[in-house]
Order: C-alpha cells, then sequence, then structure tokens
C-alpha cells in the first residue's frame, strides 16, 4: 500500500555560481518580511533583538570573535543536495564540514578540544554561511547544530542568523540540522530557546533519526520541521521486511505531526525505488550527488519509470 507524506512547498531555484555583491546593503529591503500571504511575518532583526538572558550583546553582525584556542584550525565546506525527485529542483543543500584541502570532518574535529567544540560549532557555520553565500546558493541551507549550545544562552542561534543577514540569506530558508546523536539534557529549554526563532521562519531538522536512542523523545517534547532518516535504515531497505515496518511507522508519525521526512543516505535504485512508492519525494545521497568541495554539485536524477 503506497503511503502519502506531507509534500514540500515548490522550492525556490539555486544558482551555480554568482556573487552577491548586487544584492542590497539593508536586510530590510530584501529580507525584511519572510515569504507570507499577508506580509505580517516577523524581520530578522526583531528576531536578534534580545533573548531570554536580556538584551542582545554588542558582536561582529556577521562572524564570532574568534577563540585564541582555535586560531590554528583551518576548515571549509563541501555541499551536497537534498533533491525533491517529484519536482525535480534542489530543495536545499547541507554544508558538510571539511579541512582546507577537502580532508573529512574528521581531520577537522582531531584539531579542536572537548572544550572548545560549542565554540567551533558556533563559529564554523558563520562560514558555511559565507561560502554559500560566494557560491550563489539560493535556496535552503542546511546547517549542522550542536542543541547543548543553547542551553545557556541563545547566542549560538543569534549569530548564526547575524551572519545570514550579513550575507543576505533570508531567515526562513535556514535549517538547523540537530543529531539525533547529541543528547539533549534540556528538552524544555532547548525547545523554548528554539521556538523564539522558528516564529520567524527559522526551520529544524533532526538528523540521523533512528540512530540514537532520543529520538522519539525529541518528536513527544519538540516537534522538528524535517526529520532525516538514518542512512541504517535506508540501506538495503528493498530487502529488509523489519526495516520497512519502522519506516513505515516514522513516516506515518511524520505524517499525524506535520513533519517532513528526508531520505539520507541513499545510494541504490532499488532503495530510492522502495521510498518513491511510499510517497517519499525528499532525497539525498550519492544516488543523487556527492558533496562537492566549495562548489555546487551536479545532480543525476533518478528516471521516471
Amino acid at each position: 500500500m503506497t503511503r502519502s507524506v506531507r509534500m514540500i512547498s515548490s522550492p525556490r531555484g539555486y544558482a551555480s555560481g554568482g556573487s552577491t555583491a548586487d544584492a542590497p546593503k539593508s536586510f530590510s529591503q530584501r529580507f525584511g518580511l519572510a515569504a507570507g500571504a499577508n506580509g505580517s511575518a516577523k524581520s530578522i532583526s526583531n528576531c536578534l533583538q534580545r533573548d531570554s538572558m536580556g538584551p542582545i550583546a554588542v558582536i561582529d553582525p556577521h562572524l564570532p570573535a574568534r577563540s585564541p584556542t582555535l586560531s590554528h584550525v583551518e576548515y571549509s565546506y563541501a555541499f551536497q543536495p537534498i533533491v525533491n525527485t517529484v519536482a525535480r529542483t534542489v530543495f536545499s543543500y547541507e554544508a558538510l564540514l571539511r579541512g582546507i584541502n577537502n580532508e573529512p570532518a574528521g581531520h577537522v574535529f582531531a584539531q579542536i578540544s572537548n572544550q572548545d567544540m560549542h565554540q567551533f560549532d558556533e563559529e564554523s557555520r558563520s562560514t558555511a554561511i559565507a561560502v554559500a553565500a560566494r557560491l550563489g546558493i539560493v535556496c535552503n541551507l542546511n546547517l549542522n547544530f550542536l542543541p547543548r549550545s543553547v542551553i545557556g544562552s541563545d547566542r549560538a542561534v543569534r549569530t548564526t542568523l547575524a551572519a545570514a543577514e550579513h550575507h543576505g540569506i533570508a531567515i526562513d530558508r535556514i535549517i538547523l540540522e540537530v543529531t539525533e546523536g547529541e543528547v539533549i539534557d534540556d528538552h524544555i529549554r532547548f525547545a523554548n530557546v528554539i521556538n523564539q526563532f522558528r516564529g520567524c521562519g527559522l526551520k529544524v531538522a533532526i538528523d540521523d533519526f533512528g540512530a540514537g536512542f532520543c529520538g522519539l523523545n525529541l518528536l513527544a517534547d519538540f516537534q522538528p520541521d524535517m526529520v532525516k532518516l538514518d542512512m541504517n535504515l535506508v540501506r538495503g531497505i528493498n530487502t529488509r521486511g523489519p526495516r520497512q515496518a519502522i519506516v513505515r511507522a516514522v513516516a506515518q508519525a511524520c505524517l499525524d505531526l506535520g513533519i517532513d521526512l528526508i531520505v539520507e543516505g541513499v545510494e541504490a535504485l532499488d532503495e530510492y525505488r522502495w521510498f518513491r512508492d511510499e510517497g517519499m519525494c525528499l532525497f539525498q545521497g550519492y544516488l543523487l550527488a556527492k558533496p562537492a568541495f566549495e562548489t555546487i554539485p551536479r545532480v543525476e536524477y533518478p528516471p521516471i519509470l
């Protein structure tokens, strides 16, 4: 039986290059209001105005001050598309951490101490936004995010949005990915902080859903905008009955909660066809495009059968 998963509205187009030099300097001139029928959505400036700890601190508008202990760490980003295979368009690009010579993320993380990890998490998103703007990406942008960063203060979110404002990226194009494996000690605090900004258009996705033990608790306490299935559930699903049953249950829960489901890590055509036949349309994986270092990869759409 074919199940229907809530469809994404038609995504914005994307460019394969270009510059933001022609963009207006004032964010409010171009992106002052998030997209909406009645034009009443909040501006990003209102979202950055105040946090739960009081007035926003005076900070650089596009890049947080670099920690001296991170000054030796060099890194950049690769980008991998998330594709709507029904509309045959790119829905978003995920920014994936790389070394300066395209080394894997582990090469970068090995240079960072545990005590500096959350500072690096904050700083690196500003770099990802800058690279995406330079490449001319104009669809959604997925950024990885350590949820514990917001338990004490929402600065980590505010600096990300300030960087987006500086580079002319609308708040409703930013999607923060929260990895399920990163334990959130205080679900309620996390939800309260993030929901301040979701009201302005920011979106949140749970990454690697099904890989850890807190995913269902997250869905119970905090409903994200999107869920990305863990690739271990995806691998070989066309021949694995138990995985099919689990994925159908997750898909139904997402449908009931109004959450969009992204199939992550799809590599084989048979895997893709199984999910397609179940009514899913958002995919990310080598079957469609591998990550491309500091450039936009070419998408190979599966054949329409």
